[in-house]
């Protein structure tokens, strides 16, 4: 959703085409976009903190590395999907 609306798509086409199932009488599908930024916004945030880390604490801390990775791997899957 995010990508087409970048891409010039209406938001409220976007979230009809790729997320359907998030948009109904108590979301609009500006807010379905916000959240998704925002999720955006926190995992890259984390990711830097954890990637500026001195290497003893960022080893620690490699599960949530993995996580954040992950997050993006499966938001482009499921964009391919769609």
């Amino acid at each position: 959703m995010l990508r087409a609306w970048y891409a010039g798509m209406p938001v409220r086409n976007a979230a009809e085409r790729y997320l359907p199932d998030r948009v109904g009488a108590a979301r609009s599908a500006r807010g379905v976009l916000g959240g998704i930024r925002r999720k955006l916004v926190k995992a890259w945030t984390d990711l830097a903190a954890i990637l500026g880390l001195p290497d003893g604490e960022r080893l620690r801390e490699a599960k949530t590395t993995v996580e954040a990775t992950e997050l993006f791997r499966d938001a482009h899957a499921d964009s391919a999907d769609q």
